[in-house]
């Protein structure tokens, strides 16, 4: 499969919750990388192809944190592809900006304006 939009690499800490390794406690994690349709996540919970469970975080730009219903499409050493399932409109706006901001600062583009304060 390919992916549907622009991800960036970034270390945003995370838990996994409801999978078969984290029913009784999540997992903590940290994002590698993000978009709006999935996540690379570092972690060394035990985790299969398949698996069903949800994605906690939290991004700077937003007030509120996110849990999203993911999928694990890949598993390798120290961490796992998940694909996002059920993200709302609003949701995935506020992800697609920060992914696109993210990823702008991280190349240079953009004037930026200097600091608010």
């Amino acid at each position: 499969k390919r992916r549907r939009s622009r991800r960036v690499d970034l270390d945003i800490p995370a838990e996994i919750s409801g999978t078969a390794d984290s029913r009784e406690e999540p997992k903590r994690a940290m994002i590698g990388n993000l978009g709006p349709d999935g996540a690379f996540v570092k972690t060394l919970g035990k985790f299969a192809q398949g698996d069903r469970g949800q994605l906690a975080f939290k991004v700077e730009s937003h007030p509120i944190g996110f849990v999203i219903d993911v999928e694990v499409g890949w598993v390798k050493d120290g961490g796992i592809g998940l694909q996002f399932h059920g993200v709302t409109a609003y949701d995935r706006s506020v992800l697609d900006d920060y992914c696109q901001r993210r990823y702008e600062e991280s190349k240079g583009v953009g004037g930026g304006g200097g600091m608010a304060g």
